[in-house]
């Protein structure tokens, strides 16, 4: 751990050395005096990429390394003091002073929280008996246990869950999926996607247990028994737990600051302390468009949020955060998501649903409020140009039509010869 100088004093100061740390650091020295800029973080690499993590970083056959996002010579380079190592373990917000590990005492004129989350874990087991996947050292503790393993299970249908598991099953392990829900990805995605999703991985040879709930996990020999709600009992080399994150608030709270599901922010990425701010994955941000308040966890509104606040910390006119985009890569299959879609009242689907290419539309009235395209990229590229805005109910009749081309029909060009066969 290194040891941080306790007089310290940053005009800019950024705890959370994750994307959404680092690219507001990186965009605060571009816009600041020289020096004027420190970014403080828990772990001793410089911000990484995490898609990878549960992708290419399990799936090859030899370890690709840290996927980095921001080298730190290159951070240094445009003026970003690395203060990588140290954990912040308190913040006095009157004195405007961050408290590390190491004993350091850092001040600050403005404070960006990019504290993220952390993987939730299962109240089962022994030290080390499930594995979660959050960080490159995850990753790699994970990796290391799937080298001549024969069989995993991965507790948990969502995103990370799935990722994982296909990664293994990539590998030629025997792998079984827990998911105590209804279906896979139940929170993110349509029934119609779930489903679909569920074909694929029972062809490439994935089993599954639904709407089952973990009771205990048990060593046996040199492996691990999960025993479930309804008596079964599932052996395996390796146990992975993928069942959500938390977002890590203790800084905030330390700091009086409001949280309510993570830290509570304004568009501008303002706490309730006008000298502390917040993006990522651990700040509720207000989307006006869509009427509500919610805190993302996803790769791309991460750091289109930490864009916009940089700007606004540093007095500059600062870019709008687009509609919230996620991908997730599955097998060979690729997922996209944009918008709110559990805002809506409706949904059409655009596409066959029992192929392996098609897009789900999610409507609130007559507002395009999500979409979710399976294998369709440019309907996707498409959609989030158009998120938010209200359509007529000659577009809504066209969208389910491929006979119509989804770019005029989204403008409104409308070819009516393919919206009355619709």
């Amino acid at each position: 751990m290194m040891q941080t100088s306790a007089r310290l004093h940053y005009p800019y100061l950024v705890i959370g050395a994750g994307p959404a740390g680092g690219r507001a650091a990186k965009t605060l020295a571009g816009l600041a005096a020289p020096g004027a800029v420190a970014l403080l973080g828990e772990e001793s690499w410089p911000p990484y990429e995490r898609p990878p993590l549960s992708k290419g970083q399990l799936f090859s056959p030899e370890d690709p390394g840290l996927p980095t996002l921001y080298d730190r010579a290159g951070l240094e380079a445009d003026g970003v003091h690395c203060l990588f190592g140290d954990r912040a373990v308190g913040v006095d917000p009157h004195a405007q002073q961050v408290v590390t590990a190491a004993g350091g005492q850092i001040g600050y004129d403005r404070l960006l929280l990019c504290t993220g989350a952390s993987a939730r874990t299962l109240p089962f087991g022994a030290p080390g008996d499930v594995l979660t996947l959050r960080t490159y050292e995850d990753s790699l503790a994970i990796r290391a246990r799937l080298v001549g393993a024969g069989s995993v299970i991965v507790v948990g249908g969502g995103f990370i869950g799935l990722e994982v598991a296909a990664s293994a099953r990539g590998l030629g392990l025997n792998v079984h999926v827990v998911e105590a829900a209804n279906r896979l990805m139940q929170r993110a995605v349509p029934p119609v996607v779930s489903l679909c999703f569920a074909r694929k991985f029972v062809k490439e040879g994935v089993a599954f247990t639904m709407k089952t709930p973990v009771e205990d996990i048990r060593r046996v020999g040199t492996g691990h028994r999960i025993l479930l709600r309804d008596g079964t009992k599932l052996d395996a080399d390796l146990i992975v737990a993928g069942i959500g994150a938390q977002p890590n608030t203790a800084l905030a709270e330390m700091a009086g600051l409001e949280v309510d599901g993570g830290i509570l922010v304004d568009g501008d990425g303002r706490t309730s302390n006008r000298y502390i701010f917040a993006a990522g994955d651990v700040a509720v941000f207000p989307h006006e468009t869509f009427g509500l308040r919610r805190r993302l966890e996803a790769w791309e509104p991460a750091l289109d949020q930490a864009e916009r606040v940089a700007h606004v910390m540093a007095g500059v006119d600062a870019p709008a955060i687009p509609s919230p985009w996620v991908w997730s890569n599955q097998f060979d299959w690729n997922l996209q998501m944009a918008g709110f879609g559990d805002l809506a009242d409706r949904e059409i689907v655009r596409g066959a649903p029992e192929g392996d290419s098609f897009t789900v539309f999610h409507i609130r009235g007559a507002q395009l409020v999500g979409a979710v395209s399976v294998n369709a990229g440019r309907d996707m590229t498409l959609v989030r140009r158009h998120l938010g805005e209200d359509l007529s109910e000659a577009q809504l009749v066209a969208l389910p039509d491929t006979t119509n081309q989804l770019r005029k029909v989204l403008r409104g060009q409308i070819e009516l010869q393919g919206a009355a066969t619709g």
